[in-house]
Formats: C-alpha cells, structure tokens, sequence
C-alpha cells in the first residue's frame, strides 16, 4: 500500500513540476508526456478495480473526480474515496483541504456509520484510524446520523452520563 501511495503521489508531483518547468528544462515536457501516460494507464485500470484497492488509486489521482467518473460512482463510494484522500494526504495539503471541503458540502447526505462501517471492512488498520481519530471528527457535526428518533444532526449528539457508575456498570475499582 505504502508503496502504491508513494509512486501515485510523485507521478503527480513530477507531472505538477514538468508543467511548470517546460520553458527552463528542455526534456521536461517529454518527460512529463511520459509520467501523464503512465498515470493514464493507471487511471483506465482504475475503472475495473473493486475494493480498497480502486478506491486508493482513485482517491490518490487526480482525474478521477471529473464529471465522467463522477457519473458512475454511486455516492457512498464517493464520499468513502474523498474520506480516504483526506486520510492519504498531509494534514495542511491542498489535496486534504479540498477533499474535507467536499465532504462538507455534501455532508447532510453523508451516512458516517455506513461509511465507517465498510470501511473497517476493507481498510488497512492505519488508515481506519486516521479516518477515526483525525478525519470523521473534523465533518461529523455537519452529517447527519441514524438514531432511533430520526436522523439528528452530529452536533445535536450528546453522551449524557449521570455519574462514573454509568460508565462501568456500577461495577467499581477503587
């Protein structure tokens, strides 16, 4: 996986440099052609992929959330490849920003239990918990969740406990 990660995210810095260093280095756009074409090449494999694996590659190129791709996804797979981008990329990153940007927008119809739910299905231990301790907490307030009583907002959610008893079934240590 780490692997993957680290080739997919310096093909796209490579692209990002070559594009911007045509007019200085000679071979850079001829270089550039060729990381764009291998990036090709994965992006086309990406469409037959199931799993982690697909929602990794397609989660980690850029591309892959056009209009045409956007099209054949169906929505809990979209929002389970833009909460694993923000899990992929640094905290502070313009790839992490946007992805929780996107996630915000449409987070009345996000399902975080569902999504959570595939996810400790099919994620890597790493990534489900940079999903639950870093990502989820920063869109959760603005989903809205499954409770008996209808769906209430994430911010409306409230843990209400009388005393410490609650907490361990009136079984104390101490």
């Amino acid at each position: 996986e780490e692997a993957v990660e680290v080739w997919l995210k310096l093909a796209v810095e490579a692209v990002a440099f070559f594009s911007a260093e045509e007019e200085k280095l000679p071979e850079a756009s001829t270089t550039r052609v060729a990381v764009e074409m291998q990036l090709a090449r994965v992006m086309s494999a990406v469409s037959t992929m199931d799993g982690y694996a697909g929602l990794q590659l397609s989660a980690l190129l850029p591309g892959l959330g056009s209009a045409a791709c956007r099209g054949t996804q169906r929505p809990q797979n979209r929002d389970l490849q833009l909460l694993l981008k923000a899990c992929l990329w640094p905290e502070g990153s313009m790839e992490r920003s946007s992805a929780l940007a996107s996630i915000r927008q449409s987070a009345a119809s996000l399902a975080p239990l569902a999504l959570l739910s595939q996810a400790m299905r099919e994620w890597p231990a790493k990534r489900l918990t940079e999903l639950v301790l870093v990502v989820l907490p920063e869109v959760f307030e603005e989903s809205l969740v499954p409770t008996p009583q209808g769906l209430i907002s994430g911010k409306s959610l409230d843990c209400l406990f009388s005393d410490s008893a609650d907490l361990d079934g009136g079984n104390s240590f101490a």
